[in-house]
């Protein structure tokens, strides 16, 4: 019979097991079909191919799916962050936004600094969208300490929350 502390170590240890039999995130061949392309920057460290917006309604108030496509053209030294925004259609100051070292969102988490040159791979990112978020948004993301701010698309429009959801979160 084990203790309380036993059993705890047990579930622990096998927990951990767990962890260790997941697959690891395989990097991808290319762009796939349903992402969309984004311009390439000259000489840019790490490459921001493409992205996927979901769901296909965003809707105040709810979460936007951001996935990213990264391409590393060359073994890369340091770890890098990306920001991933939303602004008003006409730009401004992010409505909402979030700051992830690039290749830790998977599991297992590698930082850009152990990619190997010419891996692509896809991370998703989840946005909140405030109930007061306008009609209209524009998506950014940009590699900190670069300064090539990437526009995901044009305009993306944002439905309101409909009057019962409206009166649920009231």
């Amino acid at each position: 019979v084990l203790s309380s502390a036993g059993v705890a170590t047990a579930c622990a240890l096998v927990g951990w097991l767990a962890l260790l039999h997941l697959p690891s995130k395989p990097s991808l061949e290319g762009l796939p079909a349903d992402a969309s392309e984004v311009a390439a920057v000259p000489g840019a460290k790490l490459e921001l191919l493409g992205y996927r917006l979901g769901p296909e309604k965003l809707v105040a108030g709810r979460f936007a799916y951001v996935t990213l496509y990264w391409l590393a053209p060359e073994a890369l030294e340091d770890d890098l962050e990306v920001v991933v925004s939303v602004v008003g259609a006409e730009g401004g100051k992010p409505l909402s936004k979030v700051r992830k070292k690039i290749g830790t969102v998977q599991f297992p988490p590698r930082g850009t600094s152990e990619w190997a040159p010419g891996t692509i791979l896809e991370e998703s990112y989840f946005l909140q969208l405030r109930r007061n978020t306008p009609d209209t948004i524009r998506l950014r993301a940009a590699v900190v300490g670069n300064s090539h701010v990437r526009s995901l698309g044009g305009l993306h429009p944002v439905a309101p929350l409909d009057p019962i959801q409206k009166r649920i979160l009231d």
